[in-house]
């Protein structure tokens, strides 16, 4: 059976959040794409979602450091944006086109979806605010500044959402996270197998010398029963029949474990 991941419960789903972006723009609609990302992403955790219920507490641990670095990446991409808008507006020479692109990245610096993360950060929803945030910043980032101050420029509509390329980078970031857990995952197997290969503590070692002068009395007392006192000799099966209690036994001469 394949295991869950968050990319593959993604694209169970994708379908329904194209229909969704359908008709918005970034960043003019930044904020009312970071909404739906968000909504849509949070109701794949649910507390009965196939994709929590195959979390352990371990995993969750990760994945809620995994959202610290989608939020570092997040900041990121929104300095790179900012040094866009700071470029086209040099560059340009209309005093109401600087205006347009103040106006247009607005919503990515000042309600990027680092917000939504801060404010549910340490429950599940810190997930879907971080990833559509960090969605939404590498889409604006990598969007040509040429082209979209041309367009302006020259009066034409502000483009609507490309839903494949944009779907693609939520898929992306989910896929980072899935790599990352599998990385968690097989280092926890190997520790486990390096620890299944360790010699386990054992009180027979440990307890090596007093084992043997158990075993030596023992013997001791057995090749001269018939001159030992009783009290000895009782005393001594009491002592054999005590290692039971250790998980221990008497056998030919030796003691061993059961």
């Amino acid at each position: 059976m394949n295991a869950i991941t968050l990319t593959n419960v993604f694209e169970s789903h994708k379908e329904a959040l194209s229909e969704k972006l359908k008709g918005l723009s970034l960043p003019h609609d930044a904020r009312k794409v970071q909404e739906i990302v968000a909504d849509f992403l949070n109701s794949l955790f649910e507390s009965d979602g196939i994709y929590r219920q195959n979390l352990n507490q371990s995993e969750d641990y990760i994945l809620q450091s995994a959202l610290q670095l989608l939020q570092a990446q997040e900041n990121i991409s929104a300095e790179v944006i900012s040094a866009i808008k700071t470029a086209n507006q040099v560059q340009s020479t209309s005093a109401n086109t600087n205006a347009k692109k103040g106006n247009e990245y607005t919503p990515v610096l000042g309600a990027g979806a680092g917000a939504i993360a801060g404010s549910l950060l340490g429950s599940w929803g810190a997930v879907c605010g971080a990833i559509a945030g960090t969605a939404i910043a590498i889409y604006c980032a990598t969007k040509s500044s040429k082209t979209t101050l041309n367009k302006e420029s020259s009066g034409t509509t502000v483009p609507k959402i490309n839903v494949n390329v944009f779907t693609d980078i939520v898929k992306k970031v989910c896929e980072s996270i899935d790599n990352l857990m599998q990385t968690y995952r097989v280092q926890v197997k190997r520790i486990e197998n390096l620890y299944s290969q360790t010699e386990k503590p054992s009180l027979l070692h440990e307890c090596s010398a007093l084992f043997t002068q158990i075993t030596n009395v023992y013997k001791a007392v057995e090749s001269n029963r018939d001159n030992m006192p009783a009290k000895v000799i009782n005393a001594t099966e009491m002592l054999i029949e005590s290692l039971e209690n250790y998980g221990l036994t008497m056998k030919d001469g030796k003691i061993v474990s059961e």
